[in-house]
């Protein structure tokens, strides 16, 4: 391969931000050298964050997709209640491609927050149901929220079965008195 012309850090760094998504090969390409050297420049000029920043990932149409922070905050913001998949139908990725970014830009936080209002949310509906009276919303909200207080599936069958385990106890033992008698 030839020896690269002299190459400066704003070379690098004007293709970088040119061409979204560029790749060690597509520098490398557009400089005429190796891959080994388009990465020791990137490097040399401590441009690593900014080749990191710049990486992209492909929407659903087969196009480039590069996500920036602000712009993803005010997609997530845009939304009353947000989830990580209507974040990525948004943009038309995959949910994996939306949690990178969420890593990468430290907005899970931001995310978790969304949630929570979406649990107020459905608290607030459930309430409403349970003052309109429906026997449903109630039952389930006894079911989980005042379960503490022994409405719970689950302490009724406890119950039920250490009353059947009393009764076939007093059976048996009604059963031996009998016979003595």
């Amino acid at each position: 391969m030839p020896k690269p012309l002299e190459i400066t850090k704003e070379d690098i760094e004007n293709y970088i931000r040119a061409n979204p998504g560029s790749t060690l090969k597509s520098i490398a390409k557009a400089f005429n050298m190796g891959m080994t050297s388009a990465k020791k420049y990137v490097e040399k000029f401590g441009l690593r964050d900014l080749f990191e920043m710049n990486k992209t990932f492909r929407n659903s149409t087969g196009m480039n997709l590069l996500i920036k922070k602000d712009h993803l905050i005010s997609v997530i913001n845009s939304y009353q209640y947000c989830t990580k998949t209507m974040v990525a139908k948004h943009y038309g990725v995959n949910i994996k491609t939306i949690l990178s970014y969420l890593d990468k830009y430290g907005l899970n936080d931001l995310m978790e927050q969304k949630r929570e209002e979406i649990i107020d949310f459905a608290e607030s509906q459930l309430i409403k149901k349970i003052s309109d009276g429906d026997t449903t919303a109630i039952i389930f909200f006894l079911k989980t929220i005042g379960r503490n207080r022994g409405y719970s599936e689950k302490a009724n069958n406890q119950l039920a079965e250490n009353m059947l385990i009393i009764n076939n106890d007093l059976r048996s033992h009604n059963a031996d008195n009998s016979e003595h008698i």
